[in-house]
């Protein structure tokens, strides 16, 4: 989800570029989300990541009505930066918020037109952990290591829905350990206590031929994982 994170963060800063009239821009978000609504009519979904980092980023701000209460609310957080935030709130104002059905319904749409990151980007606004979210998470964590992040979250959070092969696997090609470093260690600890040594031998080789490798290379390695019973 670092990956995430980052590309919604460059949006905050872009964000900060606009002036108040922002929106009369062909460059403004409030045009770009248009542009792209248009687009997606037309089966278009080449910008669905962009369009996706956008309405994330202008859901999780309050809206301008909203925004004294917000502020009374979080007054207090460290490294707040109040003009910063009116900012955002300025430039998000003409975009309206989505709710989860809405995007789900086009996010679904677009998996009909192979767009690479559908699946990733639908997965990551499930609000709860099943065999759908964890199966587009693991068509997409050759690519994408935030596919990659979140699955090792799931291997420490709900460790039910995943083999102990599976929760080796992405956890160690993760970085949870870095994330989640006490959690991580444990987990690992208790899976190496676990899984018989010729297993965890097998998973170790194709954790060390997963770094470098090509997508292909490592959707081929997704699939002799998976095949380990």
């Amino acid at each position: 989800m670092k990956k995430l994170f980052t590309l919604i963060l460059s949006y905050i800063l872009l964000i900060t570029a606009f002036n108040s009239n922002a929106f009369q821009n062909e460059n403004s978000l409030d045009s770009k989300i248009k542009q792209f609504e248009k687009e997606f009519k037309k089966d278009n979904y080449e910008n669905l990541a962009e369009f996706h980092n956008i309405i994330t980023l202008c859901n999780a701000i309050p809206s301008k009505n909203n925004f004294d209460e917000w502020l009374e609310k979080h007054s207090n957080d460290e490294n707040l930066n109040i003009e910063y935030m009116k900012q955002q709130v300025e430039d998000c104002k003409h975009i309206s918020k989505k709710g989860y059905r809405q995007l789900e319904k086009l996010y679904r749409k677009s998996l009909m037109f192979n767009n690479k990151e559908s699946k990733f980007i639908l997965a990551s606004i499930i609000p709860f952990t099943s065999d759908e979210k964890i199966s587009l998470l693991s068509d997409s964590a050759n690519w994408s290591l935030d596919s990659v992040n979140m699955l090792a979250f799931i291997s420490l959070t709900d460790k039910e829905q995943l083999s102990n092969v599976k929760r080796f696997f992405w956890l160690s090609i993760s970085e949870a350990s870095s994330f989640y470093p006490e959690k991580y260690e444990l987990a690992i600890n208790e899976l190496h206590s676990i899984i018989d040594s010729s297993t965890l031998l097998t998973i170790n080789d194709l954790i060390v031929n997963w770094h470098d490798a090509s997508e292909d290379t490592k959707k081929n390695i997704i699939s002799e994982m998976e095949a380990i019973q």
